[in-house]
């Protein structure tokens, strides 16, 4: 008999893992404008911001980021910033007191070296060591559950409103990090969660399946499988199968695990890209903080450098509007399925061109999902593009990253223009049990919003009815 669990084991435990500094950056702009450091009395205005996320069972990183503004009257002294977190080992935690405790309590641990760290920098810099006055963290929780519940939409209860959002911010600081496209210039989901927001309208409207039934209905389906095959094989194939089947479900992961970690770095980038952008802005090199994803890596570096040495930027606006044209005029272009197009593997990559047949117009694909649809399509280009889609609609795209796949609750079928059986939008439809057409050439050039499509996922077809 096993032995019960102790007291102690039992018990609830907090600990600090590790401590480390995620970014910090201060600027002395007195220094650099040739100002005094110490004409009167500094006015410090400082920003606390709280972020929580998990990394793994029993672990979660607590972010506490401080922005300290020093001024004399109009004169700036100093910014300082620092984005502290600590990693922290939360057992036995009852999962109503979590968030709670990872707001209040882990933030409470890891202040006092943050404050140690800002009196440090603060007197390197040149400056009395600025000594931060503790932290209330209880208030500031409780300052933030109040904002939230004045913030409930009508007759909805202000503490279940406070808690779906506390739910739904730990959801996006986990999740909402990875790409919509792997181009940094777009922004994350959790900068723009609309596509999640739409999918939580189409549950509640019952305008999407269930997904624990969905998931229910797929496991079944799956053993049902798995036992039909294992009893049309005997040994010694039947023990090469079963071993197989178990590697290919542990590792399957893998391909949608890779796909998500690609795109982790995109908000650190995308917050030093803001930055620099802003600088640029103040200095007059361009119209607005966004554009300098339109200008090229020689250029930014350029710009980085005038402003270290305090020298004036050039103008760099007008050479923006042609990249933008060039660019449009790129999205216009079919790529083909692969390199080179006439590679033998060609046929196994693309079912073939499109045809007409009976005075529609058929594209030929890869048929990596079964079952058959007939639905209004719904051509999305990018996250510009998503509220375009509605309920019911046959989603037709290039291709699709993890990010995208809160359409996938509302698609009828899914049509790319390129991808294969272990493509991100096979493996996401096959699970939402919805048809889907891969590598179909040139479909979001050949299919247009609002046509009537006929996606045979099981043949690897895509009929435009009109």
């Amino acid at each position: 008999m096993a032995d019960e669990p102790n007291g102690a084991d039992a018990a609830p435990r907090i600990q600090i893992v590790n401590q480390y500094i995620r970014d910090l950056s201060f600027e002395n702009i007195a220094a650099q404008k040739g100002l005094p450091s110490s004409d009167g009395k500094p006015d410090v205005r400082v920003q606390v911001n709280l972020d929580a996320q998990s990394r793994g069972p029993d672990r979660f990183e607590v972010g506490l980021k401080i922005k300290a503004d020093s001024r004399v009257g109009e004169a700036q002294l100093f910014i300082l910033e620092l984005d502290y977190a600590g990693l922290f080992l939360m057992q036995n935690i009852p999962p109503e007191q979590m968030h709670p405790l990872l707001m209040i309590e882990c933030p409470r641990l890891i202040f006092p070296y943050l404050r140690r760290i800002v009196g440090d920098v603060t007197r390197d810099g040149g400056y009395p060591s600025l000594n931060l006055e503790q932290i209330d963290f209880l208030a500031l929780y409780r300052a933030e559950l109040s904002r939230r519940q004045a913030e409930a939409p009508a007759g909805l209860p202000g503490g279940a409103w406070a808690e779906w959002r506390a739910r739904f911010d730990r959801h996006l600081h986990q999740f909402g990090r990875t790409a919509y496209e792997f181009d940094f210039a777009n922004p994350t989901p959790q900068e723009q969660p609309g596509p999640v927001l739409d999918a939580f309208k189409a549950f509640v409207a019952g305008a999407a399946g269930d997904p624990y039934q969905r998931e229910r209905e797929a496991a079944a389906t799956r053993e049902q499988a798995t036992q039909a095959v294992m009893r049309r094989v005997g040994w010694p194939r039947r023990g090469w199968f079963a071993g197989l089947l178990r590697w290919a479900q542990a590792t399957g992961p893998m391909r949608e695990d890779s796909l998500f970690d690609m795109g982790m770095g995109h908000p650190l980038m995308r917050r030093m890209l803001a930055e620099l952008g802003r600088r640029f802005a103040e200095g007059g090199a361009v119209a607005e903080p966004g554009a300098i994803y339109w200008l090229e890596k020689a250029e930014v570096i350029g710009l980085a450098e005038a402003l270290e040495r305090g020298i004036a930027l050039p103008d760099l606006a007008g050479r923006i509007p042609a990249r933008k044209a060039q660019w449009q005029a790129a999205l216009r272009a079919s790529p083909p399925v692969l390199l080179p197009e006439n590679s033998r593997w060609a046929r196994f990559m693309h079912g073939g061109p499109a045809k007409t047949q009976d005075g529609k117009l058929v594209l030929s694909g890869v048929g990596t999902s079964g079952g058959r649809v007939t639905a209004p399509a719904c051509v999305l280009f990018g996250p510009d593009d998503f509220g375009k889609l509605r309920p019911g609609d046959v989603l037709v795209a290039v291709t699709t990253t993890p990010a995208w796949t809160p359409l996938f609750a509302q698609a009828a079928a899914v049509v790319t223009d390129i991808g294969g059986p272990l493509s991100h939008s096979s493996i996401v439809a096959r699970e939402y049990g919805i048809p889907a057409v891969m590598a179909a050439g040139s479909a979001t050039r050949a299919i247009h919003s609002g046509q009537l499509v006929t996606v045979d996922g099981t043949a690897g077809t895509v009929t435009v009815e009109g």
